[in-house]
Formats: structure tokens, sequence, C-alpha cells
């Protein structure tokens, strides 16, 4: 059976109506996976950044505490040195006021007069040699050619050997010297320092550890003190 005209225009209808409705809902779940895959993307970069922001601001902390540190290590380092330092400097200057002592005591001749004889005849001692040059200050040459005779003669009667000692003329100690004496063999491959200056070093060197307890108290750092 034929439709008439008003079928045909509501079947065509009834189609169009459906065409509608299937294109709205397939446009509105487009639009409805387009917003779930912008979320999506959203989020992935909003997570990212956050990520790298807070990777940026963990190193830039991480740089600050250890500048700080840095800081600190060279504070600490710069305060020790100068600790050590003005230590040091107080321990040369009560060296050189001993010095100075040293020297001033060249100066009493009776001591220092006692004290040339013990050094020449403690340099006799250690250079073992039959013939020796005693180097002295120009200054001393009168104390050194009064007391060696009697230094030579000790040395004689106790290793029993006969010994022949002269002033070297040709090479003085020189005049900042504290005193002393330096004795060489004649070849002058030998010499014993023992000038006032070498022996306040030696002493100091060996006294330090208990000059440095005496003024600044026990290391409590070290088990020895040396």
């Amino acid at each position: 059976m034929a439709m008439n005209d008003y079928e045909v225009q509501k079947q065509i209808n009834h189609m169009i109506a459906f065409i509608e409705q299937e294109a709205k809902e397939k446009i509105e779940e487009l639009d409805a996976k387009a917003e779930e895959e912008f979320n999506i993307e959203k989020g992935r970069i909003i997570h990212s950044e956050r990520l790298k922001i807070i990777e940026y601001y963990t190193k830039k902390e991480k740089a600050i505490e250890a500048q700080k540190r840095t800081q600190c290590m060279n504070k600490m380092n710069n305060d020790r040195i100068a600790f050590l330092t003005e230590r040091q400097e107080l321990l040369n200057s009560l060296i050189e006021e001993t010095r100075q002592r040293v020297n001033e005591m060249t100066h009493n001749e009776k001591t220092y007069t006692k004290i040339l004889k013990n050094l020449i005849l403690e340099a006799f001692y250690q250079t073992m040699e039959p013939q020796v040059l005693v180097r002295c200050r120009e200054v001393d040459v009168p104390l050194v050619q009064h007391v060696m005779p009697n230094a030579v003669r000790k040395y004689t009667e106790r290793t029993e050997t006969e010994l022949t000692a002269e002033i070297d003329t040709a090479m003085y100690l020189p005049p900042y010297c504290s005193g002393g004496v330096e004795v060489v063999d004649v070849h002058k491959k030998l010499k014993v320092d023992n000038t006032l200056d070498s022996r306040l070093d030696r002493i100091c060197k060996k006294l330090e550890p208990q000059i440095r307890v005496a003024l600044f108290g026990k290391n409590p750092n070290r088990r020895y003190e040396i």
C-alpha cells in the first residue's frame, strides 16, 4: 500500500530527528572525550611543571645551604688561622725576648767567658779532630784567645789526644750573631755550629711543646705533645 504525502513527510521528519539526535549525542561524546583529554593533559602539564618548580627550589635551597656551610667553614678556618697566628706571634715574641737576654748576657764578661769556654770545649768533643779552626765574632777574639788554651788542655786531658786549635781570622762570625763559636776541621769539611743563636734555636725547638703547654695549656685534641 502506497504512503500518502503526509506519511512520507512524517517518515522523513522522523529520520531527520533520529539523525540529529544521533549527531547531537556524537558531538556530546566527542566534547566529553575532548574535555577529558584536555583535563588529563592539563593535569600532566601542571604536575610536570610542579615537579620542575620543586626541583628548581630544592636545588636552590641545597646550593644556599652548601654556600652557608662553605662560608661557615671558611670563617672557622680563618678564625683558627688567626688564633694560631696570634699564638705563634706570642711564642715568637717570647723567643725573641730570650734571644735579647742572651745577647745582653754576653756583655757580662765574667759570665760570657765561662760560657764561651764551655761552648768551645763542647765543640772540640763533637769534632774529634787533631787540628781545628775556631770561628768567633771579631769582638770576641780576645776572650777566645784567653779561654781556648784552657779548653784545649782539658780536651787533651780527657781524651788523651793532642789538639791544635787556632782562631780562623779569615772568617769571623757576623756582627749580628749573638756570640759563641763555630769549630771546623782544617779541611773545612766538618763544622760544628755552637753559636748562642744555634743553641737557642735547638733548645726552643726541643722545648717548644712544653712552652706551648705552659703558655696555652694542654691541647685536648692531642694525645701526645710533640
